[in-house]
């Protein structure tokens, strides 16, 4: 009960600072807006899933009405627009003890490339008293105090939602009966990327809802995939983790190498490290696109140790069109290969019996258990030993990052430990080489996780960085 208080408490610290932190890049102009391409059905995935799970809470009814005949492409910014329709959502169900949160998302084309874009949040919440109204786009302004004291919050969040249309040239309209509800709207300019119509959304929702209740995993088996890293674990890394989704992506050690590649072949999608020595992954991108050999078809993705907060504009700005935080997680993974994939590739399978890795074999001793363990899987006993022998390894954590997968977190491991990569840090350091230093050391931070090494990968950037100093 204490350890999940204190989680509580830290997401809820978390959310304050962010809250604060965005609040003042505003003020000082430094955020941005990048306009990306973004598929409609994933966008209001993410806010359907994001808010269910609150609303289910507190037992409240989360109800969605989407047009179905909303575009399947649009060009905006869904970062922003996906944040301040959090944050309406979060308020909604923050502020409504009984009843329900419902989601309204329509629009209509303005012309042959334009839509725009309509979306309503509606409760049946506390209200907002008349003489409140105006203050609700105040900073640091919590309504109805003496009721609301129980309730967290900095008072940003709609201050923030108002600033970021502004942003986008639009408004949020507020209509409220106090002690009935209220009602948050607003308007966006979208451009069309494909008019295709989404379809019946509810019915869509409900079969993805069946899906996970089946434990079920995304196949994409005509899918043409190549991933471009210069750390040989990393390729290991998500070759494997592809092979469950009957993907066998071509491998490419440089950027050079992807190049020569992407010249022969066609890829619906890139993975693309950034940190490799001779050619970073932006300048690999660059010289694709100046090249013109890159198909509009293809979606490159950036797969990046730095998931820190900006990076993801800095990489869009660069021509990306997602990134992918190292080490990966397979839902994350394949959240990417379906908003990516085209629809007719992707399928899902039961996932009662994984697909096999298929690694080299690995002779391991006869241990006796107290319980029955799949052929691929860690006992409980030979979890005690590892905790034993290896206390600075976490293996709950690598095994996240390897599908729960015995032979595949030995062979990551067998990988990790490899006597040459020592070597090359080690000559780069003595050389003061300090890019490839950097280059190799960092490519550690993500490896070193994956394997659970947590200690080591927190400190290896902020060592790295003194190492020259």
């Amino acid at each position: 009960e204490y350890a999940t208080n204190i989680q509580s408490a830290g997401k809820t610290l978390l959310t304050l600072i962010n809250s604060i932190l965005d609040f003042s890049k505003i003020e000082d102009g430094k955020m941005e807006i990048v306009p990306v391409r973004y598929e409609t059905i994933a966008f209001i995935d993410d806010l359907v899933n994001m808010i269910s799970e609150k609303a289910k809470k507190k037992s409240l009814e989360f109800k969605t009405e989407i047009d179905s005949s909303l575009p399947q492409s649009l060009y905006g910014d869904d970062l922003r627009i996906r944040q301040i329709v959090t944050n309406i959502l979060t308020n909604a169900v923050k502020y409504t003890h009984k009843g329900s949160v419902t989601l309204q998302i329509s629009g209509v084309v303005l012309d042959a490339d334009t839509f725009e874009l309509q979306v309503r949040v509606s409760d049946t919440g506390i209200g907002i008293r008349e003489e409140d109204m105006g203050k609700l786009f105040q900073s640091f302004q919590r309504l109805d105090e003496e009721r609301n004291h129980d309730i967290e919050g900095t008072g940003l969040g709609i201050a923030i939602v108002q600033k970021l249309l502004g942003m986008m040239d639009s408004r949020l309209e507020v209509a409220s009966t106090y002690g009935k509800g209220s009602e948050f709207s607003f308007r966006l300019t979208q451009k069309i990327i494909d008019r295709n119509p989404i379809g019946d959304y509810n019915e869509r929702h409900l079969k993805r809802l069946d899906e996970s209740a089946n434990n079920q995993y995304l196949t994409a088996a005509g899918a043409k995939v190549l991933a471009v890293d210069d750390n040989d674990m990393n390729l290991k890394v998500i070759s494997g983790l592809l092979k469950r989704n009957k993907i066998f992506p071509d491998l490419a050690e440089s950027g050079q190498q992807g190049i020569e590649l992407v010249k022969k072949n066609f890829y619906h999608v890139i993975f693309m490290d950034n940190m490799m020595p001779v050619m970073s992954g932006v300048e690999t991108l660059k010289k694709m696109r100046a090249e013109n050999i890159l198909s509009d078809k293809t979606k490159v993705i950036m797969l990046t140790a730095s998931a820190i907060a900006g990076m993801r504009e800095t990489y869009l700005r660069e021509g990306f069109d997602d990134y992918l935080s190292k080490p990966i997680e397979v839902s994350e993974l394949e959240k990417i290969l379906e908003k990516h994939l085209p629809a007719e590739l992707v399928a899902f399978e039961s996932d009662t019996q994984p697909a096999p890795i298929e690694p080299a074999p690995i002779e391991q001793p006869p241990i006796e258990d107290d319980e029955p363990v799949g052929e691929d899987e860690f006992s409980k006993r030979e979890k005690k030993i590892f905790a034993t022998t290896c206390p600075d390894i976490d293996l709950e954590i690598a095994l996240k990052y390897c599908m729960d997968s015995k032979s595949f977190y030995v062979q990551m491991l067998t990988t990790f430990v490899d006597i040459k990569r020592a070597e090359k840090i080690q000559a780069a350091f003595e050389s003061a080489d300090v890019k490839n230093y950097q280059i190799l050391v960092h490519a550690l931070k993500s490896t070193s996780l994956s394997i659970g090494a947590t200690a080591l990968s927190e400190r290896i950037l902020p060592q790295s960085v003194v190492d020259f100093a």
